[in-house]
């Protein structure tokens, strides 16, 4: 910016700092790839969305009957494309899901789960008591929540579990050291690609 000359003409000097702080911004950030649309989205779908477009400019320009209902007719055109499209695809990835889960393949179950982008969760403005009458106000929910939670993670002692686990554990039977063979028929049925553990050994180290 320093070696930018003075210049009476602001066109010039703009396109200068436009200029320079394009190089530096490439030079330090470099250029951003796009996100990539869904798989749904083909060229068909792009065609029908450049048609309704069109249609859509023709209409605003002209501001006739004929041309709105040609842009009316273009947008329910793409718009019924774009959603057999997203459904027919959606389904796909279901069934494929529904594949992985059979056959116990979990890595690709989660990849696949993690194409469909979280759906924005609405909170609950309202509860009930334990009456059934509804409640609104913030303060007598959040107390009716902690009531809640309190009766179902308040667990009471049983003395007689406590004595059976007791006793479970003073049971010291003689076990027999794992030979061998039983080591490496172990190890050869770990299952890969699974997250270490706290000693940082994966099944396929």
């Amino acid at each position: 910016m320093k070696n930018i000359p003075d210049t009476n003409n602001i066109e010039e000097e703009w396109e200068r700092i436009k200029e320079a702080i394009t190089d530096a911004a490439n030079e330090v950030i470099q250029t951003q790839s796009r996100t990539p649309r869904n798989e749904w989205w083909d060229e068909e779908c792009r065609q029908h969305m450049k048609k309704k477009n069109d249609a859509r400019s023709k209409w605003l320009q002209q501001k006739t009957r004929a041309s709105q209902e040609a842009y009316k007719k273009m947008r329910i055109e793409a718009n019924v494309l774009i959603r057999q499209n997203k459904k027919l695809w959606m389904n796909n990835k279901i069934l494929q899901i529904e594949y992985n889960q059979k056959r116990n393949d979990a890595r690709k179950f989660f990849q696949e789960i993690k194409t469909f982008k979280p759906q924005q969760l609405i909170l609950p403005t309202t509860c009930k008591d334990t009456s059934g009458n509804t409640i609104s106000q913030i303060d007598e929910m959040l107390a009716r929540w902690k009531e809640c939670f309190q009766n179902l993670l308040s667990v009471p002692t049983i003395p007689e579990r406590l004595q059976q686990t007791s006793e479970r554990t003073d049971n010291h039977d003689e076990i027999a050291p794992l030979t061998y063979n039983e080591i490496c028929t172990i190890i050869n049925k770990l299952k890969t690609n699974k997250a270490a553990g706290t000693d940082n050994i994966t099944g396929t180290d």
